[in-house]
This record gives structure tokens, sequence and C-alpha cells, in this order.
């Protein structure tokens, strides 16, 4: 994001929440505020990063000193520290300590939001020994902050949407039923399918998966299961589900579709498929503005189960998506979050049978009348079925 528009709203908030200036540490919360963003930063535990944004003045970002040659022109801060060596978290809280003095003291300290559900220990124990600054969690802020999409988020995620929905279709594209094809060969399909469409499958959250088969009933909620495809042959009538998490400018797209590997589905595909666009269709009536999320469950939840649909409620419904591809709010029956207009939000219900697990990702900007449907390449209120073609 090369845009101001988040850092100023960043800022904007911080203020009207009492702070004089707030220290990032989480790489996704840093990402979101900076626009900086590497691949390998949320595994570098042993390398900590943070950001300094105060409310007036200009902020500054600490990295090690070998990330600094990375900064690109999407990074919205120009001013560095940087450190070198194995002490990582005294370095860095000497740097941030001077970066605070410039803020300048009065006879009040310092207050700081933080996002202490992420700081590392090893950093935190040195900061709170600080004189004259007084640390308070920023964590609930910045969820508000990134759960609502400026309008350059907002095009950005329906733009990557379309790219993971259409790397699926041209991927399923080349089966046909008379085609040998295994899983593996399917999941470097859909990899290169990906790329083509010049985005990227990079980091830990990168995803090229398909189950067919039995292996539809093998399943993760929010990664591929290590392995992520066999070398099984694809046979005629096989269930396919085949998941798909790519990245561009540091933000997220998503998708995973199902597939019926004949021109025409059984009676049992037939259910579970109309089962799984039912509640996708009760999802979509039900995403309005001002409702919680855990009353957006309830009520979906609660249609499921009057219709008979086997859904998998352990597995939530849905998430918001952004700088991660998992992110608040979570439509689930703990999460209290109210619905509110721009988030962009990920529909994931799970059906769950004997056939497998059938799920079909659907990513929707929430408007002012409810949800709309962003990045369909094709109708997917039916599976993809192959050409019958020699």
């Amino acid at each position: 994001m090369k845009s101001k528009e988040i850092h100023q709203k960043i800022r904007k908030s911080a203020e009207q929440a009492g702070f004089d200036a707030l220290l990032l540490t989480d790489m996704e919360n840093i990402q979101y505020a900076s626009g900086f963003s590497l691949p390998f930063t949320t595994a570098r535990r042993t390398q900590p990063a943070a950001l300094l944004l105060p409310v007036g003045g200009e902020a500054v970002l600490f990295l090690p000193a070998e990330w600094a040659d990375s900064i690109d022109s999407f990074c919205r801060v120009r001013r560095l520290a940087t450190y070198r060596g194995g002490h990582a978290a005294a370095d860095l809280t000497a740097l941030i300590g001077d970066s605070l003095h410039d803020l300048g003291t009065s006879a009040d300290a310092l207050k700081i939001g933080i996002d202490l559900e992420s700081v590392p220990q090893s950093l935190f124990s040195r900061l709170e020994k600080m004189k004259a600054v007084q640390w308070s969690s920023c964590d609930g802020l910045m969820r508000q902050l990134r759960s609502i999409k400026t309008a350059e988020e907002r095009e950005l995620l329906a733009n990557l949407a379309m790219k993971a929905d259409h790397a699926v279709n041209g991927c399923l594209h080349h089966i046909t039923v008379d085609r040998r094809m295994s899983e593996l060969t399917l999941a470097e399909e859909l990899r290169v399918h990906s790329l083509e469409r010049d985005v990227d499958l990079q980091g830990y959250n990168a995803a090229s998966q398909v189950c067919s088969g039995a292996e539809t009933s093998e399943f993760w909620p929010n990664a591929p299961k290590f392995g992520y495809a066999k070398t099984k042959d694809l046979q005629e009538g096989d269930t396919i589900r085949v998941q798909l998490q790519l990245t561009r400018n540091g933000y997220w797209g998503a998708s995973a579709r199902m597939m019926i590997n004949k021109s025409h589905l059984n009676e049992a595909q037939e259910q579970t498929y109309s089962s799984l666009n039912e509640v996708h269709e009760l999802l979509m009536s039900e995403l309005t503005p001002g409702r919680t999320c855990r009353e957006v469950f309830e009520k979906v939840a609660a249609g499921a189960k009057k219709r008979g649909i086997p859904l998998a409620e352990e597995f939530g419904l849905g998430r918001g998506i952004g700088v991660s591809p998992f992110e608040s709010p979570y439509i689930s029956a703990s999460d209290e979050t109210v619905i509110e207009e721009n988030m962009v939000l990920v529909l994931d219900p799970v059906i769950s049978t004997e056939n497998g697990i059938y799920r079909s990702l659907n990513t929707v900007i929430v408007e002012s009348g409810g949800a709309r449907i962003v990045g369909w390449y094709k109708d997917w209120r039916e599976p993809y079925t192959p050409i019958m073609s020699i």
C-alpha cells in the first residue's frame, strides 16, 4: 500500500485513545502500518523488528541491518534504525529508547501503546524498565483498524480474490476425464497458474493443495496438511478439493473450490454441494452491518441444523483477510465483533460428510446493504466439471 491513508488513520486513532505514540512489534502490524514486508519475517523470532509511530513526528522502523537493503517503494517509512550482532533484544531496546527520548519528556510519563499480545518477552522485559514511559495495550485498537479496509485495500483484495479464482479455474481446465493426472501434478499446475497471474506463493502461509477421493476427508482448517498432495492418480468420478493462498504487495488472496471429475454429479455429490450452497446463501443473507459475528454464526448454524446440513461448526464460518490470510473478525460463536462497512471477509463454511470435506471460499466486501461477492471467475454455485475431450 503506497497510500498514506492507513498511516494517518492509525495516528488519528492513537491520538483519540490518548497515546503519545504506538510501538508495534508484531510483523503483521508493522507491515500494515508501514508497508514493509518480507516473506520470512514472521518466522524470524530471534530477529525482532519494531515500528514507532508517534502521534506527531516522524515514524521510525527498527530492523536487523541485513533487512534494510530490502526496503522497497511500498514502505511508507523512510527513517530506519538498524542493529547487528547476537544481542537483538538489548540492541533493539537501546534504539527504541533513543527514539522515545527524542519525543521529549514532561512531568507526565509518555503513554505508549504496544501490541502486548505479540511483543517478545525478551524485548518487553527490557522496555518496561524504561523510566517516564507508561505502556498500554493497543491490540484491540490495531484489530479494529485492520478490520476496516481503505478503498485501496479493498481494490487490491478484490483483485487478489479474482486472481486466486482465475488460477483455480485455469488449473482445473486442464483436466479431462480421459487424461491421467495425479494430485501432485495438479497441485503444481495450480502453483504455475498462480505465478502466471503475477502473484506470489511464498512464505509460511502460501498454499497450493489438492485432495481427491478419500483424501478429501483429510483436513486442516487454516492451512494445508503437511504433504500438500500425493502421487495418487485422479480417478473418474472423484471429488476433488483444491486450495490456494497467494500474496501480492504483502496482502493475501485465497480460494478453495470443488471439482467433480466427471461431466455430471452423482446423487451424494449433488446433495452435499447443494448443502454447501445453502450455507453460503444463509451467510450472505445474514451478513449485514450492525450485527455481531456471533449473531451471524448462530443464525446460520441454526438454519443449517434445521435443514439437516452437516455443518462443521467447530471451524467457524469465515474470517477477515488482509496482511494476514487469517485475521479479525472471525465469524464464530466466540467473536463479538460488530460487522461494519468496508470489512473484507472470506466466507468459509465446511460441510463434513462420508463423501469428504466440502468447502468453497467466497471473498466478500461488506457494504451498507450487505455483503457483495468479489473474485468469482465462474459461477461457483456449481462445482467445476471437466470438459469431455480427447
